[in-house]
């Protein structure tokens, strides 16, 4: 029986052996994955990562530099729009002025009404009687026809053609009942 004992021993020992053998020959082997089509949360946190993140770098650095831009060019635009809207005023300001008329205009004025230029005027009285109106001593309304200078109260000649140098207040002064007169340039009507 002792015989008996030492050869079942033997032969567990031997058993035992041949397990740890092929136990080590498993923990050995290498996992290879490619044969494997379960893919796991490491390998794509490891491997896949390493792929996307450099092109998701480029595209927020084009993404900042996009932004960039548009911040730049939505300053272009509102410096536009506050060109446009100067240009805007500056061409109502001008639309508003009264045209200045190519040819004469013939009007008729009232007793006592006052003919005034507001900027440099040729009038000609073609009826009635008016006489001139100016504020200076030295100065008044220049005749053409006659060549002469027709000072402050003297009596206008019907189809002379007079020169009010500047809009400063002189003009004529209606004295008959009406009268028509020819006049190119701004002027107003002062009752």
């Amino acid at each position: 029986m002792l015989k008996f004992q030492k050869r079942f021993r033997a032969v567990m020992l031997g058993i035992a052996m041949a397990i740890m053998i092929s136990a080590a020959a498993v923990v050995s082997y290498a996992y290879d994955g490619t044969a494997d089509p379960v893919i796991s949360l490491s390998y794509l946190r490891l491997y896949k990562q390493q792929e996307i993140d450099p092109p998701i770098a480029d595209l927020n650095a084009q993404i900042s530099s996009l932004n960039t831009q548009i911040a730049s060019l939505n300053s272009q635009l509102m410096t536009a729009q506050n060109s446009l809207k100067q240009l805007q005023t500056t061409v109502d300001q001008l639309s508003a002025k009264p045209e200045a008329k190519e040819g004469y205009e013939v009007i008729e004025v009232k007793l006592g009404s006052k003919v005034v230029a507001k900027s440099p005027c040729d009038i000609m009285l073609r009826s009635g009687t008016a006489v001139a109106i100016s504020q200076y001593d030295s100065q008044g309304l220049s005749d053409y026809t006659s060549g002469a200078e027709v000072m402050n109260g003297d009596s206008i000649t019907i189809n002379h053609m007079l020169l009010i140098p500047r809009g400063d207040g002189r003009g004529i002064l209606i004295t008959s009942t009406n009268a028509f007169i020819m006049i190119r340039g701004e002027y107003a009507i002062e009752s």
